[in-house]
């Protein structure tokens, strides 16, 4: 037994030596690259050194490699004889090579992570940077550590230096639109600190635009830059935006999208169109996945939430009542001294309906008798009929009882006609306009209820939108009626591109 035993753990150690074998220095670091295991990669490391002994810029990358592997090795445990290998060998490779600024890189992230040695770090830093004054992201971790330190103003004048050295295209260094992106976002945000903002201004905007030519592949950015846009007034440009951040982000992870800015955009559309099960949903995403809390963020998702519990999936209602009200308080207080300053009002009015729901007591009277004065607004459509914006006269709806109730958040409703009625219900044709500063959103949507106006479904069918203006979607559609049951041919075309979208609505009132 114990032969077998000892064959064994010869067997076990001979075939663990074997594993970590490489036959020259391009196999060593394909072998380091293949493996997760940090004390392999040390190892591979160590023979590529050997292998690289008369070739700097090899032994430099050996170092390198060995360094990085020292670094994650030791990052949980902070060993300092262990600490003190990672910065040995990222030490040797500067000296090596020093034209090669990420091994300066991770000796900053040494000094910063592991040894909490600022003077050190920045010394690390300033000694690229005296060579290479117009290296972008140096001037980005200079600042990270910087920021990390306290020193906000030096921080701020690092990520401009980074910032205008890539829009000027003056920048030496070359490096990928992820890192193009960190020093995006990392100027952004500490502006936003700096200013205690919440919401992106026209300058933070800006910034973010550039993201469009340096940045386009960035799911993350790019979706900041369309929260931007909807911040800015920027309606339809938020959702043009949105859409191709979430194509990016599927063809990158195509089980899933997480983006914050983009789902929000989404989301808030789809409140607006009265989808309440994908706003809710969207806006879930857009709320759990955020980094830096957004007032418009917390109150849609709330009231997403609150409008899909308590009118469709009502058995989770007690469930999420509490996370409800948590977001609306949470948006009280971002919205304070902001652009959205008109939640808080809002908020506090959901708050108190969670609180304090009114009594069931002579709702069901009520109810009918406001369903006849909304009814009365409506007369039947033709059997054929087609959107003509020059003819079109919708009588207006916006101050009805009932009609709050259905679009609480649209400040101008119309009334077109009736589509359909039968022995459960009615199906209805409604124009809503909604205005932010220079963009006017012009959306069609039927509303099917059942005979007491309780509402039963609702669908847009198109929208039309206006920027200082300016005609930017251009929404049309053609409808057929055939007793209960209608028929709906939808066109939305994009002035910019072109392109159209079209789509086909069956319906009935049964």
């Amino acid at each position: 037994m114990k032969i077998q035993f000892t064959f064994l753990f010869l067997l076990f150690f001979i075939g663990n030596g074997y594993s970590q074998k490489c036959s020259d220095f391009k196999d060593c670091l394909n072998k380091y690259d293949n493996t997760n295991n940090n004390e392999d990669q040390v190892k591979y490391a160590t023979k590529a050194i050997k292998y690289a002994k008369k070739d700097a810029r090899k032994l430099a990358k050996a170092y390198y490699y060995r360094g990085i592997a020292y670094y994650y090795l030791v990052s949980d445990e902070l060993k300092p004889s262990e600490i003190k290998k990672a910065e040995n060998d990222l030490l040797a490779a500067v000296e090596v090579d020093p034209t090669y600024y990420w091994s300066y890189s991770w000796l900053g992230s040494v000094y910063g992570n592991l040894t909490e040695e600022y003077e050190k770090g920045i010394a690390n830093y300033n000694k690229y940077i005296s060579n290479n004054p117009k290296a972008a992201f140096p001037y980005r971790d200079r600042a990270s550590m910087h920021k990390y330190y306290g020193k906000t103003d030096l921080a701020l004048k690092d990520y401009a230096n980074a910032y205008e050295l890539l829009v000027s295209k003056e920048n030496t260094l070359e490096i990928n639109e992820k890192k193009r992106s960190k020093i995006i976002l990392d100027y952004v945000k500490i502006i936003q600190e700096q200013n205690n903002e919440t919401v992106y201004t026209p300058e933070t905007l800006a910034i973010l635009e550039s993201a469009l030519t340096l940045a386009p592949s960035q799911p993350y950015v790019m979706g900041e830059y369309a929260l931007a846009c909807f911040d800015n007034d920027d309606v339809s440009k938020a959702l043009y935006i949105a859409r191709k951040t979430i194509e990016k982000e599927k063809s990158l992870k195509s089980y899933e999208y997480k983006n914050s800015g983009a789902s929000f955009v989404l989301g808030f559309m789809d409140f607006e169109n009265k989808n309440y099960k994908s706003a809710a949903t969207s806006l879930s995403v857009a709320y759990a996945n955020r980094k830096k809390a957004h007032p418009a963020v917390s109150f849609y998702s709330a009231v997403a939430d609150h409008t899909y519990y308590a009118t469709i999936a009502t058995n989770l209602w007690s469930a999420n009542i509490n996370k409800i009200k948590e977001k609306y308080n949470e948006s009280i207080k971002l919205s304070e001294g902001t652009k959205f300053e008109y939640l808080i009002e809002n908020a506090k009015m959901h708050i108190d309906e969670i609180d304090n729901p009114t009594s069931s007591a002579g709702e069901s009277e009520n109810q009918e008798h406001n369903f006849k004065q909304f009814l009365v607004n409506f007369n039947q459509l033709p059997s054929s009929y087609t959107l003509d914006y020059n003819t079109l006269q919708g009588r207006d709806i916006t101050g009805l009882a009932i009609t709050k109730k259905y679009y609480p958040y649209i400040k101008n409703v119309s009334a077109i006609g009736q589509i359909s009625s039968c022995d459960n219900g009615y199906v209805f044709l409604i124009m809503l306009k909604t205005v932010i500063k220079n963009t006017e959103t012009i959306s069609f949507t039927t509303l099917t209820t059942d005979l007491r106006g309780n509402e039963t479904e609702s669908k847009n069918i198109t929208n039309s939108q206006i920027d200082m203006g300016n005609v930017t979607i251009y929404g049309n559609f053609s409808m057929s009626i055939n007793g209960s049951n209608y028929t709906i041919n939808s066109e939305k075309e994009y002035i910019a591109t072109g392109k159209k979208d079209t789509e086909t609505i069956n319906g009935s009132c049964n």
